[in-house]
């Protein structure tokens, strides 16, 4: 929408674009008070964004942190994707920003990575667990792959093995990719570890704890360059996320708490990603946590001592 309306020489996002994306905006919202407008500002960061708040359309995809996702997974360094993150959060009025990994105009995850799935189970859990509103473009949940041009990204879901990978008994308009007989839907359904089944627990924390889905957030430090570690928290709720986004597991990592954390003694955590539902203690002001997997994610839910 960068485009609507050039003036001379200035082509994006002029003073006659927003003037222009305001008054539909306005439209909308007089007659369906309760629609929610997202729009597409092709490649822009936070601060690229910021003309279009507060009272345009509700959100805008982040072009900048979706950037820094796959950077983060396919390189095993967070460190750009947390400046990404942090520059939106103060730019942007209440997290009102769309997330996502690709798009219809762009090659899909799993191309970009190679076809590595525990680089696109990192993507996954670092969209999943930050923050902004976070858009799957379908079939990155199995690790559908596809590059450009354009139609060979908009190839057909595959959903089983079955003929035309059950997406349809008639004649798809373009054929499916290579890999559909074994990259589906039923090929993942309730395999443990599979990337469909990633999603969904993340998708299901997100959903179940208000601090992942609508919390504040705050980078925390750790002693690895290849650790992603935040908490974000939100009535009364806290949890610490720490993914590790590197192909060697990390021991005996050392997070350390915001200080304030620590004035009514130092906070217990119980992981809620884990079957076994380990807690850790924190001493003064640092969170040691015994290993995190290559490849993997732990979220950890503040309990009273």
């Amino acid at each position: 929408i960068k485009h609507l309306i050039e003036e001379g020489q200035v082509q994006e996002s002029t003073p006659g674009t927003l003037e222009w994306i305001r008054d539909y905006a306005a439209f909308i919202r007089s007659v369906k008070p309760d629609a929610y407008t997202v729009g597409e500002v092709s490649g822009a960061n936070a601060a690229a964004l910021k003309p279009y708040y507060p009272d345009l359309l509700d959100q805008y995809f982040q072009f900048d942190i979706a950037a820094g996702t796959l950077a983060a997974a396919s390189s095993g360094s967070p460190l750009l994707l947390g400046i990404s993150v942090g520059g939106a959060e103060r730019m942007i009025p209440g997290q009102r920003y769309a997330t996502f990994l690709t798009n219809h105009d762009q090659p899909r995850v799993a191309t970009q990575l190679e076809g590595a799935e525990d680089r696109m189970r990192v993507a996954a859990m670092l969209m999943l667990s930050l923050p902004g509103t976070p858009y799957i473009y379908y079939g990155e949940e199995i690790g559908m792959s596809g590059d450009k041009p354009d139609e060979l990204i908009r190839t057909p879901m595959q959903w089983s093995g079955e003929p035309n990978g059950g997406f349809s008994t008639g004649t798809p308009w373009e054929p499916l990719q290579p890999d559909w007989s074994t990259v589906n839907v039923a090929a993942q359904e309730g395999v443990e570890g599979s990337l469909l089944e990633t999603y969904r627990r993340w998708i299901g924390l997100r959903a179940d704890h208000a601090a992942l889905s609508r919390g504040s957030f705050t980078a925390l430090v750790t002693e690895s360059r290849s650790v992603l570690a935040f908490a974000r928290q939100v009535d009364g709720e806290t949890v610490v996320v720490v993914i590790n986004t590197g192909e060697d597991a990390v021991s005996d990592l050392a997070v350390t708490l915001p200080e304030e954390w620590t004035g009514a003694g130092d906070p217990v955590f119980q992981d809620i990603v884990g079957a076994d539902g380990e807690s850790l203690s924190s001493v003064d002001g640092v969170l040691i946590v015994p290993e995190v997997a290559t490849a993997s994610g732990i979220v950890l839910m503040r309990t009273e001592r």
